[in-house]
């Protein structure tokens, strides 16, 4: 991405969907809850998974698989993508702030979680 992308445009992007009024509701509906665990535990064991097949199947990396982990599990902070597609199909303005909701959730337990994962895995030299 271009700098300006990336320090202008995703920014502005990610400020102007957070969801500013939360509802009590939001945090416990079966909507938030679904993309939270989807997202924070389900990419971390569809990404690990794919990379151990790929590397069993022949394919050749100079990383461990803790660092693909830790890797997979900051894969769940993309946030664009998903919010986009959320504006797009979410029917009324409840559903859309669940679905904001539990992305902004999952992208910080991700983000804390993949970091906390890397400092503890020692690279290999």
């Amino acid at each position: 991405m271009t700098p300006v992308a990336t320090y202008f445009i995703v920014p502005i992007i990610v400020i102007v969907n957070i969801p500013l009024h939360i509802q009590l509701s939001s945090f416990g509906s079966k909507t938030t809850i679904s993309i939270v665990i989807a997202r924070s535990i389900g990419k971390i064991i569809g990404i690990t998974l794919f990379a151990w097949l790929c590397i069993k199947l022949g394919g050749r990396t100079n990383i461990s698989m803790k660092e693909i982990t830790g890797i997979a599990t900051l894969a769940g902070m993309g946030l664009i993508v998903a919010l986009v597609i959320a504006e797009i199909v979410a029917t009324n303005d409840a559903e859309l702030d669940q679905v904001r909701l539990g992305l902004f959730i999952s992208a910080i337990i991700s983000g804390i979680a993949g970091y906390i994962w890397l400092r503890k895995t020692p690279a290999e030299q």
